[in-house]
């Protein structure tokens, strides 16, 4: 599947590339505008609508309360950053002939702004959690960089009025208010304990056939009725809260904005069996480690959240 995506990637990338080929007919010329067309356009367009699964399932999740939201709620943005990257792409890859046009040194710096914004933001909510979070901002931040960089040359020969950056960002301003009460509404909604969708959970949702048997037992204080993979991964992960919890709480920080996702594509009985069948190597790793730790530990409640 990442294999399809980088075809994919690479196919629209040449696709955008090839314009450049007017400005100058060189291999090296199109080598260019190919890495220019990927990571300057593609990807910080890949980045801007995949973050907002970061958004967090549950309102326990939002360390920062509606701001956590953002994440979904910037979608709103969406008319700006396009903006901002057509006018990028025509910058970089067209190379119109001075002076250019202001709609465009506009888009450039809203771009810039929006990039700048995204990445300070995400550097005080990400903060803390795993080096895989947060190498995302590694393309906000230098997007910003980017445009700051073509902004300064488009503006030493145009030479815009400055009245006319503060309108257009005056402009954009309801762009970010709709974000902004995006992000609130999408915070209310939020269900007030974790919801019961991950990958485990789901897995066991195929036929009770292969999935069984079931049995009662308590989880957050509740009678539950789980099959003993479910229970054997629940138990496995307390022992691993237990005796290494920094990087549980690492694990769980991944893991509570991934699974949901996946999950989600568990709908069906079939795909449920298949995952099942999976997990078999992970549910027999972790009975055998129940199994090394029972001498030591005697309370096999399963606690954990999955």
């Amino acid at each position: 599947m990442i294999f399809v995506i980088f075809i994919f990637i690479g196919v629209i990338g040449l696709g955008l590339a090839l314009p450049s080929l007017l400005v100058e007919c060189s291999l090296k010329r199109l080598s260019l505008a190919f890495l220019t067309s990927v990571f300057g356009v593609l990807v910080p367009l890949l980045v801007f609508f995949l973050s907002a699964f970061l958004t967090p399932e549950w309102k326990g999740g939002c360390p920062h309360g509606w701001l956590d939201c953002f994440h979904q709620g910037k979608l709103a943005l969406a008319p700006v950053v396009l903006w901002a990257l057509i006018s990028f792409y025509v910058v970089e890859i067209c190379r119109p002939t001075p002076p250019l046009a202001r709609d465009f040194v506009m888009g450039l710096f809203l771009g810039g702004v929006v990039a700048a914004g995204c990445f300070l933001y995400g550097a005080a909510t990400l903060h803390g959690e795993s080096a895989r979070m947060m190498i995302c901002l590694i393309v906000p931040l230098y997007m910003a960089v980017w445009y700051g960089v073509r902004l300064v040359q488009a503006h030493r020969r145009t030479r815009p009025n400055p009245i006319w950056y503060l309108v257009y960002l005056l402009g954009s301003l309801p762009f970010w208010i709709g974000g902004l009460l995006w992000s609130r509404r999408i915070f209310a909604t939020l269900p007030n304990t974790p919801p019961e969708c991950f990958v485990v959970t789901a897995a066991s949702c195929g036929h009770k056939r292969l999935v069984g048997p079931f049995t009662e037992t308590r989880h957050r204080d509740q009678p539950r009725i789980a099959n003993q993979q479910l229970i054997a991964l629940w138990n496995f992960e307390r022992l691993w809260q237990e005796r290494s919890p920094q990087s549980h709480r690492r694990f769980r920080v991944l893991y509570n904005r991934l699974g949901p996702v996946v999950a989600r594509q568990i709908n069906s009985p079939f795909k449920a069996d298949v995952v099942h069948l999976a997990l078999k190597p992970v549910e027999w790793i972790a009975r055998l480690a129940n199994h090394l730790s029972q001498p030591r530990t005697t309370n096999t409640t399963p606690t954990a959240t999955q």
